[in-house]
């Protein structure tokens, strides 16, 4: 059974979100989603999430291509190759923006654990979504 990672904040999820779970799901049998902590939110994209990191959570559990689901605190989330050493992780999936992320490249080097990388959905993110809620309540 191939094993597969992503982590992402998966705030106002939309369909971005859902192609990038698809395209993680057609290449492992078994799909971990990590929900970064609202602490990585406030301490790392510096922003309030607008929802709870259980909310964001219990939203990706209730999709049949996910497996498992659970909040990923800071220091998990910067050390996703002791994650895939202890949780026999082959795959870890994220998006293109992180080709040359330090966390990729150790767990690149570690070997045993592949890393793939997809673009993002062209014209929809969380923070184009936010903006545009933003306008609407001036």
């Amino acid at each position: 059974m191939r094993r597969g990672l992503i982590c992402g904040t998966f705030d106002l999820f939309h369909v971005g979100h859902l192609n990038i779970l698809e395209k993680c799901r057609r290449h492992c049998d078994y799909l971990i989603v990590g929900i970064t902590s609202d602490e990585y939110v406030r301490n790392i994209k510096h922003h309030e999430p607008l929802m709870s990191d259980d909310d964001r959570c219990r939203i990706i559990s209730a999709l049949k291509i996910v497996d498992e689901c659970r909040v990923f605190t800071e220091a998990e989330i910067k050390n996703k190759l002791e994650y895939c050493n202890l949780h026999n992780i082959d795959v870890v999936f994220d998006g293109d923006d992180y080709v040359n992320d330090e966390r990729y490249k150790k767990v690149q080097e570690y070997g045993r654990t592949e890393v793939m990388f997809f673009p993002y959905t062209k014209g929809i993110s969380s923070s184009q979504l936010k903006s545009t809620l933003n306008e609407y309540n001036k």
